[in-house]
């Protein structure tokens, strides 16, 4: 089944923004956003991490987190 979406430019930029956050294309995240609303199940750990928002860090910032250098 093909189905088409058209959205304003606000929505549009921000499904844009997500997706690229989350390393999908646009036309993938939103049949990820679909399944997900039609999913009785709840949300798996990992779903959920991808969910929050997170921070960049260096390697080397990384590294001295977890004390090795």
């Amino acid at each position: 089944m093909r189905l088409q979406f058209t959205v304003d430019e606000n929505l549009g930029s921000k499904l844009q923004e997500r997706a690229h956050e989350l390393g999908f294309s646009v036309s993938s995240y939103v049949r990820h956003l679909i399944k997900q609303s039609f999913s009785n199940k709840p949300i798996g750990l990992v779903d959920k991490a991808l969910q929050e928002p997170s921070e960049l860090i260096s390697l080397d910032e990384f590294r001295k987190q977890l004390d090795i250098g």
